[in-house]
């Protein structure tokens, strides 16, 4: 078997899938691909997967239901969702589950990629079609626990959101590595929470970040 990260795909149309396949397939090995959600989670139980790249639109399932039973059963496999519906409510479930990554289908092959790195990092990556360092974003008008940020902790928020790493928002921002580090541990000291999974999931619902 090969070295290198074991992937799992998830898609009914074959050209799409098969554009995926040979986008990963200079880096990591796709081990598994399956147009349905029966056929995966068949397969799933006796191939060894690392990722698992998920479509949402199925014909014989939701995938959001797929990446439940994934989250449930084999909670060490990292879920990255590609579908182009991004409602809101999905997006919250998703969130919700635990996945580790969402993309439209309209993201470039090297946004892929790079998705796929950081998830196999240990990271989250959350692209949107909307720039989250940008202030196009909309602010709850309730008063909310993040009216208690100052303005940099907002900016590092958003930026943990669209799936940065502390050390990639330290060179944007011009800041250290450890200032960046103190900003994300106040981030979720103020907002009552734990993990970025979580600060995806608050921003989401209470509409700092916009999911059009």
């Amino acid at each position: 078997m090969s070295s290198s990260p074991q992937i799992a795909l998830l898609e009914d149309h074959p050209v799409y899938r098969s554009g995926l396949k040979l986008a990963l397939s200079p880096t990591y090995h796709v081990a598994l691909e399956a147009g349905t959600a029966a056929e995966f989670l068949q397969k799933i139980d006796s191939t060894p997967i690392d990722l698992a790249i998920l479509d949402l639109i199925l014909p014989d399932a939701s995938g959001i239901d797929v990446a439940s039973k994934l989250r449930q059963e084999h909670p060490d496999i990292k879920i990255l969702v590609v579908s182009i519906d991004t409602r809101e409510e999905s997006i919250l479930q998703l969130v919700d589950i635990g996945v580790d990554g969402f993309l439209n289908k309209n993201a470039s092959e090297s946004t892929l990629i790079e998705a796929v790195k950081q998830i196999m990092a240990d990271e989250k990556y959350f692209s949107r079609p909307v720039t989250f360092l940008e202030r196009d974003v909309l602010i709850a008008q309730q008063s909310t626990n993040h009216e208690k940020l100052t303005n940099r902790e907002h900016d590092i928020m958003l930026a943990l959101c669209k799936g940065l790493t502390v050390n990639d928002i330290a060179e944007l921002m011009y800041l250290s590595p450890r200032t960046v580090d103190n900003h994300k541990q106040h981030i979720f000291a103020k907002l009552g929470i734990h993990n970025l999974v979580q600060l995806v999931t608050y921003a989401v619902r209470n509409k700092i970040i916009i999911l059009n």
